[in-house]
């Protein structure tokens, strides 16, 4: 195998009498390759200048594994991951069953107590597997405090650390909306983002920003930073606007099913569309109507995700779709039927799920009126 890859002895984890080590011929393959993952992994994150922690001055370093602790009552999970496990646990293991220790992979980042005790930033998946392996010790990069560190300082960036040190690539595993939503959660929570005082859009400003890195860094895009913003100032302990609830068509479906919006064999029956697809959700439900003709078809709709001005999203969106029907319905009636007026037989724009809990009835549909479109319950 490359000289880069350690090719341990995978019979320790059936046999307690076999130990796995890292040498310094191993540290040094490491240390060979820190400048290039400083520069490369994650955005340059271990180049960057914290307030409060700082990398030490020699860097990787082995360091035993009887040292390492993941919180302050030494259990070893990982503060920061949704559930305190990684999702790809077994496909880490099977990674390095397979292909052996990546050396020239990033490292797990520990944060220095004393020379007897390191807190875990990442790499508590790697830290199992050496386990099941019987490594007495790890290879590993490490922060330590500032002078006139704060502990609450401290804290939030080894908190910011553990999401943006997860890369996509073996042996680690990118961080999740779920991890983002946590981490956020705990920000505002501690103060570390103070949103009690503040109107519903800078509040939720200011969870968007802060959280942009970590969903950067841990691949998501624009709709999954919205989702996790308002997931957060949802849940905020001190945030005291209203709920807005994002929303897809599982979300939609269930609501009507929840709130007794269900299909009525030979009557009634439902259809769920969401606001951005205005001309193919019509053309379904219109030819759910021609293979339903005895029953009203009711088109339902949700907005999405709505974003700070949620209330105005919300409205301008639920206007929107009713000024596309008419528009569609339109061109039919101009194409297909040469501008004579057809009637509309058993199809209705009906109105869409409630989204904004300080202005609507959350088990209500939001309906529109069909003769204007304006909006009520």
């Amino acid at each position: 195998m490359s000289n880069k890859i350690y090719d341990f002895n995978r019979k320790a984890r059936r046999d307690d009498s076999i130990t796995n080590t890292f040498t310094e011929d191993h540290l040094q393959i490491v240390s060979d390759n820190f400048d290039f993952i400083k520069e490369n992994y994650a955005d340059g994150i271990l180049n960057e200048d914290f307030q409060h922690i700082q990398l030490r001055e020699v860097n990787p370093e082995i360091i035993e594994r009887d040292h390492v602790l993941f919180d302050s009552l030494n259990r070893r999970y990982q503060v920061v991951r949704e559930g305190g496990r990684n999702p790809k646990l077994n496909e880490i293991g099977i990674s390095l069953a397979d292909r052996g220790y990546l050396l020239d992979e990033p490292m797990p980042v520990l944060f220095y107590n004393n020379k007897e005790s390191y807190n875990i930033i990442t790499g508590m998946t790697r830290d199992y597997w050496l386990g099941e392996y019987n490594f007495t010790n790890m290879v590993a990069y490490i922060f330590e405090a500032k002078d006139n560190a704060t502990e609450d300082g401290i804290a939030q960036e080894i908190a910011e650390l553990g999401l943006l040190l997860n890369p996509k690539t073996p042996p680690s595993a990118a961080s999740s909306s779920a991890d983002v939503i946590k981490y956020g959660l705990r920000a505002c929570n501690e103060k570390w983002l103070d949103i009690s005082n503040v109107s519903e859009g800078v509040a939720y400003d200011m969870i968007k920003q802060f959280i942009k890195r970590s969903i950067k860094s841990a691949g998501l895009g624009n709709a999954k930073w919205t989702y996790c913003t308002q997931a957060i100032l949802n849940q905020a302990e001190d945030y005291t606007g209203s709920v807005v609830l994002p929303f897809n068509n599982d979300d939609a479906k269930d609501f009507l099913k929840e709130n007794k919006y269900i299909d009525i064999p030979g009557k009634v029956r439902y259809l769920v569309k969401a606001y951005d697809m205005p001309h193919v959700a019509m053309i379904d439900a219109i030819n759910l109507a021609a293979q339903f003709p005895k029953e009203e078809i009711r088109l339902v709709i949700h907005c999405g995700l709505l974003g700070a001005d949620a209330q105005n999203t919300f409205e301008n969106r639920m206007n929107k779709f009713w000024a596309k029907k008419n528009e569609c319905l339109s061109s039919f009636q101009q194409v297909i039927f040469n501008g004579k007026t057809k009637d509309i037989q058993n199809f209705t724009l009906y109105g869409g799920v409630p989204q904004i809990a300080k202005n609507y009835n959350m088990m209500k549909l939001v309906k529109y009126n069909q003769l204007d479109g304006s909006l009520s319950q």
